[in-house]
């Protein structure tokens, strides 16, 4: 890709202020060394106004734009060239400065004020700067990983300069504490990543790689780190609950408690991230048919839910916690408080389309539990955006046809085994295609099961109960025995 073209990919990036504020940057000495040539400012606003016309990168006319630049003059192809080459380097600069500016907080600010100390030899202005940022980091609560992370630069800047400016001084007085900033940040990133890995692992059924299982068992984590941190702590306990293959009732609620101890030195970001591995791993053990901790999964929700963890800045929730928290509360039997949490929440689903279609899904699923099948197909949307919602609607569809005896059973049947047949694995993985490929292979079985058919009843639960990996499982079960 050309410069002028990426240049043009990242000003269409820039929102209308933004782009006021690079006309007036392109034109002040104080950001670039180089003498702005003439006829770049009008080059840039040319180039705005095709963006503001058209996003096809062919419709942009060279030949007509420098016409504008430079009236008259012969088309030099080069020298246009070498205007936008400048444009596109000016505009990575002011989009590096004003993210720094609105993103940076006032230890990044400081940071940079500490390696300008450095640099210029100004002792006595960094140890003063590098004294008060260690006061203040040590001081903030609730803790962020954020905060992991300025530590361990600052101790490692403040070795760099006793290192170089103090010769007197031994340099090996910093080193401990620069070492322990550098471990806990390096350690809190490893668990996070080894518990993503971990869980996307039982998510999606793949093996994990030989070496990646010599690094779980080989990885250390000092007792002493995981005591004075707590956010090394927690991360360490969703870590080793993620090891189990099947954790006990008594795992989750002693994670929990462990979380209800340290709730009020931890950030909320963190606070929702780690209430969400714990719901996430319950949620796939119960999927997977381990249903002692259904109602385990059920509370965990309704105490997330009852202390804000589920919302979003702003108050609103996304619209995966609304389908998993309200299933699990009516596969709980609890129909009265998941109706209330659907009508608290209707008008509160993140990007929900105008139509509500996510909150219409959920309040299908509702109404089935409450045995109204018919109205129940007129709640379920058509098409949705989320592959769990549209795999869920479809399967919910599937159970109203079946409920109601319905002639279209056999045809919908046919629809979705061909959907999980013709779709990409880009987008359906093997282990969600086999899930839902089970299930309805089973419905299929069970809605040619006559009632008088015990042999056959008995050999299709024994079918639903040798399959791992199926979902909807309680309700063909359900339907099989009521069929006996």
């Amino acid at each position: 890709m050309s410069s002028p073209i990426r240049m043009l990919d990242l000003l269409s990036s820039l929102n209308e202020a933004e782009q006021i504020d690079f006309q007036r940057f392109i034109v002040s000495p104080y950001f670039h060394k180089a003498t702005v040539p003439e006829g770049l400012d009008i080059l840039l606003t040319q180039v705005l106004h095709y963006l503001n016309q058209s996003s096809d990168r062919k419709d942009f006319n060279r030949e007509a734009v420098y016409q504008v630049v430079y009236p008259g003059q012969p088309f030099v192809d080069k020298k246009l060239e070498k205007m936008l080459t400048l444009l596109h380097q000016l505009l990575k600069r002011f989009v590096a400065i004003r993210h720094f500016e609105h993103t940076g907080d006032e230890n990044d600010f400081s940071m940079q004020q500490l390696r300008y100390f450095q640099e210029r030899g100004l002792t006595s202005r960094f140890e003063v700067l590098a004294d008060e940022m260690r006061s203040n980091l040590s001081n903030i609560v609730p803790e962020t990983v954020e905060h992991f992370r300025q530590r361990s630069l600052l101790e490692y800047e403040i070795f760099k300069f006793e290192h170089s400016f103090k010769p007197g001084k031994a340099p090996h007085t910093s080193i401990p504490g620069t070492v322990e900033a550098l471990e806990a940040h390096h350690l809190l990133i490893k668990l996070e990543l080894f518990n993503q890995y971990m869980l996307a692992q039982k998510r999606v059924l793949f093996q994990l790689p030989d070496e990646f299982r010599d690094i779980l068992r080989n990885s250390y984590f000092p007792p002493d780190l995981l005591t004075k941190y707590p956010l090394l702590l927690l991360s360490h306990r969703i870590f080793l609950l993620l090891q189990k293959d099947v954790p006990e009732i008594a795992d989750f609620e002693d994670a929990h408690q462990l979380f209800n101890r340290y709730e009020q030195l931890i950030s909320s970001a963190f606070a929702q991230v780690y209430l969400t591995y714990l719901r996430s791993l319950c949620a796939l053990l119960v999927n997977n048919n381990h249903t002692q901790l259904l109602y385990t999964l059920f509370e965990l929700s309704k105490e997330h839910y009852t202390r804000g963890y589920m919302f979003m800045e702003g108050g609103k929730i996304w619209h995966n916690h609304l389908l998993a928290a309200s299933n699990v509360a009516l596969r709980a039997g609890a129909l009265d408080w998941c109706k209330d949490f659907l009508e608290e929440n209707k008008n509160r689903v993140f990007n929900d389309p105008p139509a509500g279609d996510h909150y219409r899904l959920c309040k299908a699923n509702l109404l089935f539990y409450q045995g109204k099948h018919e109205q129940a197909l007129d709640f379920i949307p058509q098409s949705l955006a989320s592959l769990d919602y549209l795999l869920f609607a479809r399967r919910l569809e599937l159970k109203c046809y079946y409920e109601l005896k319905s002639d279209l059973l056999e045809y919908k049947i046919d629809a979705f085994k061909m959907y999980l047949s013709r779709a990409s694995k880009s987008l359906i993985s093997t282990s969600i295609r086999e899930r839902n490929g089970n299930f309805v292979n089973m419905l299929t079985q069970l809605n040619n099961t006559r009632n008088d058919d015990a042999s056959r009843s008995k050999k299709l639960l024994t079918r639903i109960a040798a399959r791992d990996n199926i979902t909807d499982r309680e309700w063909l079960i359900e339907k099989v025995n009521s069929a006996r």
